[in-house]
């Protein structure tokens, strides 16, 4: 999905570039584009649809027209629910991999035990 931070004119020629280069025509004479997640035939007058990176841009993909490509928006939106998640999976574990956070917990000397009946650490000192 063409990422909603951008402007709408930087928007508008990414969909313009994919409609240019994905559009195909029928022997009526109708065009229409063909969504790449589920190969249903979209009508670009009528359906909604959005310009869809194949290769999402967190994990190295481009702008080219062969990774941007046309999708309805409901398939779309069950990718984006996937690709968010995993996106924000592998900046945790990127982060915690190379220390940029540090690995939480609680810091306990080592004299100190748990107490099951008062529900806390206690001892030491």
């Amino acid at each position: 999905m063409i990422s909603p931070t951008r402007s709408s004119s930087v928007q508008a020629k990414a969909r313009r570039d994919c409609f240019d280069a994905h559009k195909k025509q029928d022997e009526i004479g109708n065009i229409y584009l063909v969504c790449h997640l589920c190969e249903g035939r979209i009508n670009p007058a009528i359906e909604p649809w959005i310009a869809e990176h194949a290769v999402r841009r967190a994990v190295g993909g481009s702008d080219a027209p062969s990774n941007v490509l046309p999708a309805h928006q409901k398939c779309a939106r069950e990718k984006d629910r996937v690709d968010i998640s995993e996106n924000a999976r592998g900046k945790r574990v990127s982060d915690k991999h190379f220390g940029i956070v540090k690995k939480r917990g609680f810091n306990r000397r080592r004299d100190m035990k748990f107490n099951w009946q008062a529900g806390r650490y206690e001892g030491g000192r």
